[in-house]
């Protein structure tokens, strides 16, 4: 113990029990065993909550990996098929989006250096709204990085027009309207 505690711990017995008690609900469970228990058993129900969680979490991955999975089997079936103009377009929240950023660009990339080793370009397709502006950042970003990537617009979102705009000041291919 530090000198520092060794005081404070040292002047308890001084202190009003009441201000003892609001410092010390921070660090005890209760005075009595069935206050303890009470605390105890919420911490556990919120840890398994958390293991839940975590639970799902690991599924939605696994379903994620799942999916790429089939992407880079979609290529393989374009190829098989001798269709050398057909590209493979992916969502980013078949990817991982809406778990985590990070996933979903190693799933985009993993898909987009599969197509490119095999001649294919990839269309990420927008989604809604609240995913625009993350698939326009992969896309430009994976555009630069490798080329055999771009944005597939919809023309009924309001900010398509300065999309649009965006996108051209990178090459050409790195849009697809439809």
């Amino acid at each position: 113990m530090g000198p520092l505690n060794r005081v404070i711990a040292s002047s308890v017995p001084f202190m009003p029990k009441s201000l003892v008690g609001r410092v010390g609900r921070r660090y005890a469970a209760g005075e009595e065993v069935e206050d303890a228990l009470k605390v105890v058993g919420s911490l556990a129900r919120e840890m398994s909550g958390d293991r839940g969680h975590a639970r799902r979490v690991r599924h939605r991955r696994a379903a994620h990996l799942q999916k790429v999975e089939r992407y880079r089997r979609a290529v393989d079936a374009l190829e098989k098929q001798g269709l050398e103009d057909y590209r493979v377009a992916v969502k980013l929240t078949d990817l991982g989006l809406t778990l985590n950023r990070e996933l979903c660009r190693k799933n985009l990339e993993e898909i987009l250096l599969y197509a490119r080793d095999r001649g294919r370009f990839l269309e990420v397709d927008m989604e809604e709204s609240p995913f625009v502006s993350a698939t326009l950042d992969m896309v430009l970003d994976m555009h630069e990085r490798h080329g055999n990537t771009g944005a597939v617009v919809q023309a009924y979102l309001r900010r398509t027009l300065e999309d649009v705009q965006r996108l051209e000041e990178e090459p050409a291919e790195a849009v697809t309207a439809r």
